[in-house]
């Protein structure tokens, strides 16, 4: 099997710039107790506007500002927008998330002529619907979902079914067990003890583990080299 994951980086910031060129400072805005930004274009971000600040802050430091409410029933139609086109790669599309898709498509590379070229007709299409996505390919779609949430190139990591391939997730950050259900409070024990990479854990012995309250960490490691399903 090889999953591809689709990641929309800052979606509520796309449904509002979807295929336009960035211009004025603009950002997205949520009510989190007060009103709070929860994202912002590179505009804005020049100013020193960013997620979690709030709204009277950014305003303080950015007056021109262009201000967007978030509008999570846009975010969801644009995401099963892009599930549905998708639909032509492989029958097998799932929603990850609400920032992401997860594309089991290991009988549909022979038919599309290989993991890469499949990757660059994905990638090319994605641009052409005006989206901006971060994708990875890997044996399980958690490992694809971790790949691209740490890739910052438009072109695809691919990591497919091989010897040791399971190698290539111990450089990425403890951060994207997050992504997998891991509280955050397990993840600042394992920081505490002075952990950074996934593939530190394998040093720590499974009891060292449950005694942070880390049987998460074991599971989504199971589930991210395909030892569970």
């Amino acid at each position: 099997m090889l999953w591809f994951s689709l990641l929309l980086p800052d979606l509520p910031l796309q449904v509002f710039l979807r295929g336009t060129a960035e211009s004025a400072p603009l950002a997205v805005i949520e009510r989190l107790g007060r009103e709070c930004v929860v994202a912002a274009n590179g505009s804005a971000r020049a100013r020193g506007v960013a997620p979690g600040m709030t709204l009277a802050g950014a305003l303080a430091i950015a007056p021109d500002l262009h201000v967007c409410h978030r509008d999570e029933c846009a975010e969801r139609a644009t995401l099963e927008e892009l599930a549905n086109w998708a639909g032509q790669f492989t029958p097998c599309v799932s929603l990850d998330g609400a920032d992401a898709l997860a594309l089991e498509a290991g009988a549909s590379l022979r038919l599309f002529g290989g993991t890469a070229a499949l990757a660059a007709q994905i990638a090319a299409g994605v641009a052409a619907l005006g989206l901006d996505v971060r994708m990875a390919a890997a044996p399980t779609p958690l490992a694809a979902r971790w790949l691209a949430m740490n890739h910052s190139s438009a072109a695809a990591a691919l990591v497919e079914t091989g010897a040791g391939w399971e190698r290539r997730l111990d450089a990425l950050p403890l951060a994207v067990l997050a992504a997998a259900g891991v509280a955050p409070a397990t993840l600042e024990l394992l920081e505490g003890v002075g952990l950074r990479r996934l593939g530190e854990l394998a040093g720590l012995p499974r009891d060292a583990l449950a005694r942070r309250q880390a049987a998460q960490v074991l599971e989504a490691l199971a589930r991210a080299r395909g030892a569970a399903p």
